[in-house]
């Protein structure tokens, strides 16, 4: 139970893996294990108080083949930023996006919504991601004086292209709505344009200085 809390407060949460070992060689997976087969087993000696006392600490009593591999992620990488399309575990990745998918439609109970929020769990990828790249951003330019990202930059490729990625939705965006890059191009159109009016209407180009 002592390397069970010592993990909780390491860890900040009681998700143990099931091969999981203490620096004393504790089989500690082992003994959750066993705790949560007693659990299922009514004629297993686990009273009540124990109940309520691992409970008290987050005790998982349920854990089902996709938490297990999403815990295994979590302590590899030190987040649950699974892709949709994970090439190492497509079904892993399938089960990550379901959970999005099903947050979004409210169907996910404020204990699994806890429990996912513990191993750092993404609900949404693309805004989170944006944000690292931004703060990434706030950084280069705290250090360089400038948002000046080159594409090919060495230090951080990925915030490169986000920089570059970031100039080309601005130029579509600004485009869609016809903005003039060029003002004074854009006026010597325009005053062109009248010109031709001016003519098809007057039969010359003789326009008064007081027109």
């Amino acid at each position: 139970m002592f390397a069970f809390l010592d993990y909780i407060k390491e860890h900040d949460n009681a998700l143990v893996p099931k091969n999981h070992k203490t620096k004393d060689g504790v089989s500690l997976g082992a003994w959750v294990l066993k705790i949560r087969r007693d659990f299922e087993d009514k004629n297993k000696n686990l009273s009540p108080q124990r109940i309520q006392m691992l409970n008290d600490v987050g005790f998982v009593w349920e854990l089902s083949y996709e938490w297990s591999n999403l815990l295994l992620h979590f302590n590899k990488h030190g987040d649950a930023l699974v892709p949709v399309d994970y090439k190492d575990n497509p079904s892993l990745g399938n089960w990550v996006d379901v959970q999005r998918r099903e947050f979004k439609a409210g169907n996910r109970s404020k204990e699994r919504i806890q429990l996912l929020n513990k191993v750092k769990f993404v609900w949404h990828p693309c805004e989170d991601q944006w944000l690292e790249r931004y703060k990434e951003l706030v950084q280069y330019f705290s250090e360089h004086g400038n948002a000046l990202v080159p594409r090919g930059y060495k230090k951080n490729p990925e915030l490169g292209n986000w920089v570059n990625e970031q100039r080309a939705k601005r130029i579509q965006r600004l485009n869609a709505v016809r903005f003039e890059w060029d003002v004074l191009e854009a006026q010597w159109f325009e005053r062109y344009e009248e010109l031709v009016q001016y003519i098809n209407i007057h039969g010359n180009a003789l326009v008064p200085q007081t027109y």
